[in-house]
């Protein structure tokens, strides 16, 4: 008998134990070919600093799925009285950096969602603790992890608090050990992983101006380098308002923080677009726009800005490829060279005498050179008017605004 009962029994545990697998397994089945479904609203509100997918769309699925997905980060959320608009696109582009499987996602609702910060509840309608509350707070305190507890005003006397489940508002509160200077240091920091991220993305060392938009919540998490392991994010061509995002090593392990930041090019100034000669005569191909080097000398006054100002210009001196070019470094095409015979047109009075004569120094349009007189060897200063051809006015030094056309209408006298 007590044989036959034990069969019994075991008979029973084995067929609750495979009804029990096989119940498993189904589900299991449901929940691997089920989808979610994200109904995308038209307008949302948020009230923390990171927006969040749950709160831009309604997510229906298991429970699991769509607590992870509406926990997901999607950007940080607008400020204040400025709404941002975001698209169906721009959020699957968040989840798809995030590692979300787009094809298991099904979408509903709007196309694009328009967002506003909600304003923070004023003190004045937060609830008043009992004054027993106030009393016993020095005795053992009324918040752990956020909520408040049971109270008790007098352990021996056995009175005791209602508790409350109200939860505390940390929007209200700023750090009381948070100062500027380490606000300043984090967007530093932060400035400076952008910078490095930019240069390995465009292969090159352009002096960006970079202004990243650092919160009082992510301050303390940046500031020392070695916090961030790695930067994504941005479009090219990496000016303007850009996205990125840090990944963060913090005390309970890494986490992925959102940066926005405003990005400006450098000046850009006109840079020889391959080596060339002293004395070449510059074309439009001979030129290219390139960001001011990183740790110039030169100001960018100093430099030219337009590839038209130097075409027609003649190179004082040999240039190297993107090397800028100063504006000493270009003139006027040379017309005389030292040791040219040249023709000397002396103004005496409302008489233009010209001579010969031979130049001592080179010089293009306009210029003023020495120069010397074939009849007496005589050393002069004159302003270059033509090849070959100079202007000396006897009467002090060359007046480099004189009328020249009115000169011309004076006699000349041929020696």
């Amino acid at each position: 008998m007590i044989r036959s009962h034990w069969t019994y029994i075991t008979f029973a545990v084995v067929c609750l134990m495979t009804s029990s697998v096989a119940y498993t397994q189904s589900a299991a089945a449901k929940v691997g070919t089920e989808h979610v479904v994200i109904h995308l609203n038209a307008s949302a509100e948020c009230s923390s600093n990171l927006l969040q997918l749950k709160d831009v769309a309604t997510i229906r699925g298991t429970a699991k799925w769509a607590a992870d997905l509406g926990s997901l980060t999607i950007a940080p959320s607008p400020q204040y009285g400025k709404p941002a608009s975001w698209s169906r696109k721009d959020i699957e582009l968040a989840l798809e950096r995030r590692g979300v499987n787009l094809s298991s996602l099904k979408w509903h609702g709007s196309q694009e969602c328009r967002v506003m910060r909600a304003v923070s509840r004023s003190t004045s309608s937060l609830p008043v603790a009992p004054v027993s509350t106030i009393q016993s707070a020095a005795h053992s305190p009324p918040w752990v992890n956020g909520l408040t507890t049971n109270v008790s005003s007098s352990s021996q006397k056995g009175e005791t608090v209602s508790k409350t489940t109200e939860t505390v508002n940390h929007e209200r509160f700023t750090s009381a050990f948070l100062t500027p200077a380490m606000i300043a240091q984090a967007e530093r920091i932060a400035s400076t992983a952008i910078e490095k991220y930019l240069h390995t993305k465009t292969n090159s060392t352009i002096d960006y101006t970079i202004r990243p938009e650092i919160s009082t919540e992510m301050a303390p998490m940046l500031l020392q380098m070695r916090q961030i392991v790695g930067v994504d994010g941005g479009l090219p061509p990496w000016d303007g308002e850009q996205n990125f995002e840090f990944l963060i090593k913090g005390p309970v392990g890494e986490m992925v923080l959102p940066i926005q930041a405003i990005i400006e090019l450098p000046n850009l100034v006109v840079a020889a677009s391959k080596q060339l000669a002293k004395g070449r005569v510059i074309r439009e191909e001979d030129l290219i726009l390139i960001p001011m080097p990183r740790g110039s000398r030169e100001s960018a006054d100093k430099c030219f800005t337009e590839v038209q100002e130097l075409i027609g210009k003649e190179l004082k001196r040999s240039m190297s490829t993107q090397q800028v070019v100063l504006r000493q470094d270009a003139g006027s095409p040379t017309l005389i060279h030292s040791g040219d015979a040249i023709k000397l047109e002396v103004i005496a009075g409302s008489l233009v005498v010209e001579t010969n004569g031979k130049a001592i120094e080179s010089g293009g349009l306009d210029d003023l050179i020495h120069v010397e007189s074939l009849d007496n060897r005589k050393r002069l200063l004159a302003r270059v008017t033509g090849e070959r051809v100079v202007e000396v006015v006897s009467q002090g030094t060359p007046n480099k605004n004189s009328n020249k056309n009115a000169s011309r209408s004076f006699s000349k006298v041929s020696r």
